[in-house]
Formats: C-alpha cells, sequence, structure tokens
C-alpha cells in the first residue's frame, strides 16, 4: 500500500485560520483515502498542539515523516507555508514524487489540486509520470493521453 504525504499550510494568524488549513489538508487526505492509499496527514497528526514544543521540533518531524511516504501531495495553498516549501525540496532532494505542485495558471480553471490528484492516480497505477510533457494540455487530455501512453 502506498503511503501519501500531505503538505500544505498549517499555521494562521489566528485559531480559526489554522483551523481552516487543517481542514484543507483532510480534505485533500480524504481524497487520496478514496482512491486507495493511506494518506499521512500531519495538520491532523499534531492538530492544535501548538506551544506543547518548539516550531523546530515539529518542522523535523514532520520532514522524517514525509521522508517514510511514497510520495507528497500538496494542498492547493502549500505556497503560502515555508514549511510545505521545505517539504517539497527535501522530497525533490530524495526523489520523493510531488504532485500537485504545477503553477496555479497551469489550467485554465485553476484546479491544480484535481491535476495533482489525477498524477497521482496514475502514478500509483502505472508509474513515473513526466507532467512537464504535459504543458499546455488541459487536464482531462492529459489524464487521457497519459493513462494511454504509460505501460
Amino acid at each position: 500500500m502506498k503511503v501519501i504525504y500531505i503538505a500544505g499550510k498549517y499555521r494562521g494568524h489566528n485559531a480559526w485560520a489554522v483551523e481552516q488549513n487543517i481542514r484543507a489538508a483532510e480534505e485533500v487526505a480524504a481524497r487520496v483515502l478514496q482512491m486507495g492509499m493511506m494518506p499521512l496527514c500531519p495538520h491532523s497528526n499534531t492538530r492544535h498542539m501548538d506551544g506543547l514544543a518548539p516550531d523546530e521540533f515539529f518542522l523535523a518531524g514532520t520532514l522524517e515523516l514525509m521522508r517514510r511516504c511514497d510520495a507528497v501531495l500538496l494542498v492547493p495553498n502549500w505556497r503560502d507555508s515555508a514549511g510545505a516549501r521545505a517539504e517539497v525540496d527535501e522530497a525533490d532532494r530524495l526523489g520523493i514524487p510531488v504532485f500537485g505542485r504545477e503553477p496555479l495558471d497551469f489550467e485554465p480553471d485553476g484546479s491544480t489540486l484535481d491535476w495533482g490528484v489525477s498524477m497521482l492516480g496514475i502514478w500509483a497505477e502505472k508509474g513515473p509520470v513526466d507532467a512537464a510533457s504535459f504543458a499546455g494540455v488541459p487536464h482531462h487530455a492529459v489524464v487521457v493521453r497519459a493513462r494511454e501512453s504509460l505501460p
């Protein structure tokens, strides 16, 4: 079974903003679960434990969890988080596939999450996918072409 790390913004300017970020990550985790993979959602794991340990502890701990996963799926707000950006950098360094990082204007409707989920599903089913080779192609056509081009 593939384990997929969910990376995205956690911190917020108040408790409600933090809760909204947690919920957004949990929605992404639910999509992964529906695909038959196990999500690892650190947002839920340490929900509202702020202040129990230094920030460095949480950042180091979530990086270690991410290193043990098969792939990373990004919450759409991931670019707003220094921690998520560090997780993407570390995943790239280790060769862990990262899905959902395409620019927000990659698709006309901005559905970066749908793109990431689709590419994650193709990767899980058929193996590595070079998302860059599909630049400028509408989302539905990418999914069809990627599924047809892979063994």
